[in-house]
């Protein structure tokens, strides 16, 4: 009929809009978080707010504001503590030093040149005081002193092309600071928190990026699902969590103590609040012996913090069966963090993860599982790994590991939660002695 060609015809009706926990800008807006990528190497968060100051490593602080509006990819210069756009020609690609110089590197690269030819003694003709001078100046740009020092060097059209880059990258160092404005993910997030971790050691554990990685493949954590969280890494991996599971899913946080754990890296993922306080729900659990999780970084805390998300009004036992992973990073014996029934709380062939620095601890919990001590709960496939990644220099002909690295990512615990063979057949009976 008529009706039903022109029912075809017609749209389909519009579907409702699935928000992302994340805010869907491709730039930076006022009151977001970003990561700052600095000219040494390090990553600093900011609030992107007029008038906010962050320290970049020095003694000066730096105004964050012209940040706002700026796309995510951005590089700065620092010129008298203030922050200033690079031109767009400098890329995520492109270092910000390769500008200092008009000619740049030698593009050519000849095997059987060296420096072996250069002496020992200073080849720079610019006095000193003349380069302390310009750097008083506040008119001379930190790329003008760089081609001044370039033009001034008898010995720099004679090096190679990789000792040229590594001269104007050091200088650049000196002469011209800048930052480039990094995205806060989850792979930056904890690339952050892991790099902090390496100068001083903290009250909340520092995966490395690759061991979250893990966590988050081992647990299959994917759009909707339900996953138990014992985050002991300040939320770090509960962000992670959240970033995967998306509005469908809920991040549940058990936790011993009497106010929720700290979980202050959420609101550097520029989540949506109301978002986070849905999907992200706190369970307390009863005290009962050696199965608490408390935090002890968390147990001096007077109130909860602002924004974070309410506690669950439900009994601990209710969540029974009701959950798709487990994922345990925390400070605390994994052996006590499961006797607390967390097994328990997940559908029968649900994964669980358990993340430790050390590996004694995860030696005991997968004794502990393969004999089903303390009443837990039957697991199969059970695993014991290490995270291990070895970064590499990729440079045309410089193509080697890097000379420093981290020695290890910690250690994973990983296995599936199963039904008892008795508790899966209606028709088995236990009888007592």
């Amino acid at each position: 009929s008529r009706e039903a060609m022109d029912a075809a015809a017609s749209p389909p009706p519009p579907q409702p809009k699935m928000h992302h926990p994340r805010k869907p800008n491709d730039v930076v807006g006022r009151g977001d978080w970003v990561l700052l990528a600095t000219w040494r190497g390090a990553s600093i968060f900011a609030e992107a707010r007029p008038g906010s100051r962050v320290r970049l490593g020095g003694k000066e602080r730096v105004d964050v504001g012209p940040l706002i509006g700026a796309p995510y990819g951005a590089t700065f210069h620092v010129r008298r503590g203030a922050l200033v756009r690079a031109r767009a020609t400098t890329t995520t690609t492109t270092p910000p030093w390769t500008a200092a110089h008009k000619n740049g590197p030698k593009s050519n690269v000849d095997d059987r040149v060296d420096n072996r030819h250069l002496g020992e003694k200073g080849s720079q003709r610019l006095d000193p005081s003349a380069i302390a001078r310009m750097r008083a100046d506040g008119s001379v740009t930190g790329e003008e002193i760089i081609a001044a020092l370039v033009e001034g060097s008898e010995t720099f059209e004679s090096k190679t092309a990789f000792s040229q880059e590594k001269y104007l990258k050091r200088k650049a160092a000196k002469y011209l600071p800048w930052v480039r404005v990094v995205a806060p993910r989850a792979a930056n997030v904890a690339h952050a928190y892991w790099t902090k971790a390496q100068a001083s050691s903290g009250a909340h554990l520092a995966p490395r990026p690759d061991a979250v990685a893990q966590m988050l493949s081992r647990a299959n954590a994917r759009a909707g699902t339900r996953i138990v969280c014992v985050d002991g890494t300040a939320g770090v991996v509960a962000g992670a969590l959240l970033e995967r599971v998306g509005p469908t899913g809920r991040v549940v946080v058990p936790h011993g103590s009497p106010h929720p754990p700290s979980l202050d890296a959420l609101r550097r993922f520029n989540f949506d609040a109301a978002l986070v306080k849905r999907t992200v729900t706190p369970v307390r659990l009863p005290p009962s012996g050696g199965s608490s999780t408390d935090d002890d970084e968390d147990s001096g805390r007077a109130k909860q913090q602002p924004g974070a998300a309410e506690h669950d009004a439900r009994r601990p036992e209710s969540w029974a069966g009701s959950c798709h992973a487990l994922v345990v990073a925390s400070k605390h014996d994994p052996t006590s963090v499961l006797r607390a029934g967390l097994l328990d709380w997940l559908v029968p062939s649900s994964p669980f993860v358990i993340y430790s620095d050390t590996l004694e601890p995860l030696v005991a919990c997968f004794r502990h599982l393969q004999r089903r001590d303390f009443g837990l709960a039957p697991t199969i496939a059970l695993g014991l790994t290490e995270t291990w990644l070895r970064e590499l220099q990729v440079l045309p002909n410089r193509t080697h590991p890097t000379m420093h690295m981290s020695a290890t990512g910690g250690f994973l615990l990983s296995g599936i939660r199963v039904l008892d063979d008795a508790a899966s057949d209606p028709t088995t009976t236990t009888t007592g002695s």
